[in-house]
């Protein structure tokens, strides 16, 4: 399954691109498993929390992933 992610702030800086593609296999069945499977291959990001965002609606690590979802992963964001 291939998930899309656009990425913000700290994030695009650090994967040097505000968009990235991450092909998962059936173990990666919610956004905690894509979570868990950033940090193992990006060891870098360990420490730096992110919120998980699809169609505008900010999610839970117990959502369920399809092929094909778009996820916008965002650092924490501060303003006014």
């Amino acid at each position: 399954m291939i998930l899309n992610c656009v990425l913000y702030g700290q994030l695009t800086e650090i994967f040097g691109n505000n968009k990235i593609a991450f092909e998962v296999d059936e173990s990666v069945a919610t956004v905690g498993d894509l979570r868990s499977l950033i940090y193992e291959k990006h060891p870098r990001l360990k420490g730096l929390a992110f919120t998980v965002a699809v169609h505008d609606t900010l999610v839970n690590d117990e959502l369920k992933l399809k092929e094909g979802i778009e996820l916008h992963l965002m650092p924490p964001f501060a303003g006014g």
